[in-house]
């Protein structure tokens, strides 16, 4: 295994632990919005949505070095369908990311073609429990 491999494999660990917090009952540090000029690292967002691209998330391991990203959509309030990942060190740019994101939609697109992801105006309409907007 290589570098990118290993960091991956426990980029999926890393996520596991996030998800089985926030099934715990643990809230999620969330990106809703306009993301501020600059963050400390603890305060980033562990979901993020990412506008304008078509109700497009990523949950976002940060972990080990810059971890990795998951791809998907909610289906409704707290579902959501993750359809693709990358380790975080290939996508080096905005454009790389929004082509992340599109490529995610696109086999969402391409397997629940009738079916339109879930939207919102607020994190409450994706996610129940105790979330933290990490823009506010």
């Amino acid at each position: 295994m290589d570098e990118i491999d290993i960091s991956f494999h426990v980029g999926l660990q890393e996520a596991r632990v996030v998800i089985d917090s926030y099934l715990a009952g643990h809230g999620l540090r969330v990106g809703f919005g306009r993301p501020p000029r600059r963050m400390k690292k603890r305060d980033l967002p562990q979901l993020e949505r990412l506008d304008p691209l078509g109700e497009a998330w990523v949950l976002c391991v940060r972990k080990p070095g810059n971890g990795c990203r998951f791809f998907g959509r909610f289906l409704d309030k707290d579902v959501f369908v993750i359809f693709s990942a990358e380790p975080r060190d290939a996508l080096k740019s905005d454009q790389l990311y929004a082509d992340a994101a599109n490529a995610s939609n696109a086999i969402w697109d391409h397997h629940l073609p009738s079916v339109q992801p879930h939207t919102g105006s607020q994190i409450s309409d994706y996610l129940s429990g105790p979330n933290k907007d990490a823009y506010v």
